[in-house]
């Protein structure tokens, strides 16, 4: 199916005649864009009108519109109630338990809704309710579904009726009756101001197309509208009488059907012209459009005083089943996107770092002979920096140990230097306690740079005669740390290469 066009199709379908009304969204008035009616051909089963649907819908490429149908109310219960309650809620939930006071139906077969048409100003309100039985609905929404529609909202003729005239008219303080000629039955409804106070609706095999040539027709539409002026007097309160009777037709011209009324009820009674002031083009094919579909067009466009809407359960079912099923196609559709979004991004991402770390190993081939020889040359340099910065030479170790000696009682008489093992220092002493004060001179003295120091220790002792006097001869040991042994080794090696 290609793309809806936006335009609005009021379809009214029928044993006898299919209607179709398009008109364009507007703010203003109706914008008609056009206006079909064709008679069905006589059948004794529903394939028939399901055929001719079929070709019709073909013909005007309906089903390229946002369609609304149109329900008479011969084949349903209408009532106007006066219920406790402003809320629409409230209200909605009195008319469904109520539903069995008005029709031999349990609510469970029954399609209900209902609208609120006046707030009184004692807390209750006028409401429309509408019983249809579930089989009806159902059965015309079969019909439109297999023609290749699915109706938007079904509509009632009452309450279509009932929004032209008010919308067309205004708040008018005579009592009006509207008379509607349908296909398969007559309806009445009984108007004050912007409130419809009673309606009545009959079925009858009666073919209006054929009044002027019926007197027994003209009797039955006669006594129909007799009898519903009469049902309303005796029904309201203050015995109102009808100032004026309207007629409309769904078929075509209702001025004959108007004439009618007028002869044998002897009443004030004329056609439905006004509405054509509900449309934007006045052109004279204008006049011929039923009332029942220009209150629907309002209606379909949220316009309407008086709103009712008959989608059954089947079809509301079906169009959340529908929308999930969208909406599973939208979010799988999404989250495929994503997650081929998330592969093309790795994809990508790796054959980059792929690229970047084949380049890197290119470079790092091409560097290779360049850093091998930088290393070599650090080195090299590491080598001679250790052995001009050299710490721990024979000299450095004597000039630290003539720093640290006493200035009396010690005499130095050979110092043994060997840079892989330590240092021993050879003397005479006058007495061993200066030879341990100076050991412990030396360990207290230790500096990072000369770590050896605190290992300095008394070695062996002994007294001797040194002419006529005895003395002690010392040994203090200071071996060289294992670590500083194997860097002094590694700076030579190093130097060496």
């Amino acid at each position: 199916m290609g793309r809806k066009s936006g335009n609005i199709c009021i379809l009214q379908v029928d044993e006898r005649i299919i209607s179709m009304l398009r008109c364009q969204r507007s703010t203003k008035g109706l914008q008609i864009l056009s206006f079909a009616q064709e008679q069905i051909a006589p059948s004794h089963d529903e394939s028939g009108v399901g055929r001719s649907l079929k070709q019709f819908v073909r013909k005007h490429n309906i089903a390229f519109d946002d369609v609304y149908t149109v329900l008479p109310r011969h084949e349903m219960t209408v009532r106007i109630l006066i219920l406790p309650s402003h809320d629409l809620n409230e209200i909605s939930g009195m008319v469904r338990l109520s539903a069995e006071e008005h029709v031999p139906y349990s609510s469970s077969e029954l399609v209900i809704d209902q609208c609120i048409l006046q707030r009184l100003s004692d807390g209750n309100a006028r409401v429309l309710a509408v019983f249809a039985h579930r089989d009806v609905v159902e059965r015309h929404v079969q019909v439109l579904t297999q023609s290749g529609i699915e109706p938007q909202r079904i509509f009632i003729s009452t309450a279509c009726l009932a929004s032209a005239v008010f919308a067309a008219r205004g708040d008018v303080a005579e009592h009006t009756a509207l008379v509607n000629l349908a296909p398969g039955g007559i309806e009445v409804l009984v108007v004050k101001g912007n409130v419809p106070e009673y309606g009545r609706a009959v079925a009858t095999p009666a073919n209006w197309s054929n009044l002027h040539t019926s007197e027994d027709i003209q009797e039955e539409l006669a006594a129909e509208v007799r009898t519903s002026l009469a049902v309303f007097r005796r029904e309201t309160p203050d015995n109102y009488p009808v100032d004026r009777v309207y007629v409309s037709a769904d078929y075509g011209d209702p001025s004959l059907a108007a004439r009618t009324l007028a002869e044998k009820l002897s009443i004030d009674v004329v056609p439905s012209r006004f509405g054509a002031s509900l449309c934007i083009s006045q052109e004279q094919e204008v006049q011929t459009i039923p009332l029942t579909l220009l209150g629907a067009a309002l209606t379909a466009q949220n316009r309407a005083s008086v709103a009712i809407d008959l989608v059954p359960p089947s079809l509301t079912e079906a169009r959340q089943r529908a929308e999930l099923r969208r909406a599973a196609i939208r979010v799988g559709a999404f989250l495929g996107a994503l997650l081929i979004s998330i592969f093309a991004l790795y994809e990508i991402s790796l054959f980059q770092r792929t690229a970047y770390l084949k380049q890197i190993m290119h470079k790092s081939e091409e560097l290779r002979p360049i850093a091998e020889e930088v290393a070599l040359k650090q080195r090299n340099l590491a080598a001679l920096q250790e052995r001009i910065n050299r710490s721990g030479t024979v000299l450095e170790v004597l000039a630290r140990m003539s720093e640290l000696a006493p200035e009396e009682g010690l005499t130095f008489t050979k110092l043994t230097y060997d840079s892989r093992k330590g240092v021993i220092l050879q003397g005479r002493a006058s007495d061993l306690a200066v030879v341990n004060r100076f050991s412990n001179t030396l360990r207290r003295a230790a500096r990072p740079e000369e770590p050896w120091l605190a290992e300095a220790r008394q070695g062996k002792s002994a007294e001797v005669q040194e002419r006529g006097v005895t003395v002690q001869q010392f040994e203090i040991e200071i071996p060289f740390l294992e670590k500083s042994v194997t860097e002094t080794a590694t700076s030579e090696e190093n130097f060496a290469e």
